[in-house]
């Protein structure tokens, strides 16, 4: 067992400088969810540039990632559910494919719930995101 939610963990590998990513769990298990696992595996383990969006000492950090034209955003909460709005004015113009991976509605009492989420998004557009006591989210825009 690990602490945070399902999308906390995978909030990690963005906000986390580590040139050195590991799954620890179960493989049968990320067999199970092709589509988180595949989320996952798209996450660069080097970056180009990196930017703090968001945040509070204790409570939440909101970190973007680039590498290439791409965008990688992850959000890491502490014990207190929070929503945040999560502005696109740090992205380049023209439209990205954006996959989100939020805590789904009972992750506060089921670590592994999680929704994933396809959308266009671009430059100046936000996004409301709902984050479970120990949750996170990642979000990847791709060009």
């Amino acid at each position: 067992m690990s602490q945070g939610t399902r999308c906390h963990q995978l909030a990690m590998f963005v906000v986390y400088d580590s040139p050195l990513q590991i799954f620890s769990g179960n493989i049968s298990q990320g067999l199970k969810e092709p589509e988180f696992m595949e989320l996952l595996g798209s996450i660069p383990t080097t970056w180009d540039d990196t930017k703090i969006l968001q945040g509070k000492i204790g409570e939440f950090i909101v970190t973007a990632r680039k590498k290439g034209e791409d965008w990688y955003i992850g959000g890491l909460n502490n014990g207190q559910t929070r929503e945040i709005t999560l502005q696109a004015n740090f992205i380049d113009d023209g439209p990205y494919q954006a996959v989100l991976c939020k805590d789904g509605l009972n992750a506060h009492n089921y670590a592994a719930d999680y929704d994933i989420t396809k959308s266009q998004l671009q430059r100046g557009q936000s996004i409301k995101i709902n984050m479970a006591n120990g949750g996170g989210f990642m979000l990847r825009l791709r060009k």
